[in-house]
């Protein structure tokens, strides 16, 4: 890897820049009229991700171009998907705006794939089907399709879902 590339847990006082790229990130997909997500990101959800250590960046020449969060939690609707209680989810994947188009977001997903690898933990991610273009990105990264669903969300209306894991 570059000496001037690094993918670590965020520190504390880096959590507002963190929040700032996914807050930017939700705008730059809405005004592109691309449905992903829902909200922004509430910076409470953000901070307490950050009491477990789950907020993850992706530094570039010590600037943070990248940022995703690697949550444990519970698949909820999805359960029939998995036998585990617990997975391990990739959440909240984001560049910075100013660094889009240079295969940051595909190395920070890499980084996350290896700490998965590590735990010998399957790694779990939802994206909106869309046109098609997230379930291609994952799929060639190694994940797999594991069930579609259609769901309401607020505001959004109807949005095609896919459960996709990459084995640990």
């Amino acid at each position: 890897m570059d000496p001037d590339v690094e993918f670590r847990p965020l520190h504390d006082h880096e959590l507002p820049h963190g929040h700032a790229i996914l807050c930017a990130a939700f705008h730059w997909l809405r005004h592109r009229h691309i449905q992903q997500w829902t909200a922004p990101m509430p910076m409470s959800v953000y901070q307490a991700w950050q009491r477990h250590q789950w907020n993850y960046g992706l530094f570039v020449a010590r600037e943070l171009a990248a940022v995703l969060s690697l949550v444990e939690g519970p698949l909820d609707e999805w359960r029939d998907g998995s036998d585990d209680a617990i997975v391990l989810w990739l959440h909240a994947l984001a560049t910075a705006t100013h660094m889009k188009g240079r295969g940051f977001g595909r190395h920070v997903v890499l980084c996350a794939m290896g700490i998965a690898q590590a735990r010998a933990s399957d790694l779990y991610l939802l994206c909106a089907e869309g046109n098609g273009f997230l379930p291609a990105f994952y799929a060639a990264l190694g994940f797999a399709e594991v069930k579609r669903a259609t769901t309401h969300y607020a505001g959004l209306g109807v949005l095609g879902m896919v459960l996709m894991r990459r084995r640990g």
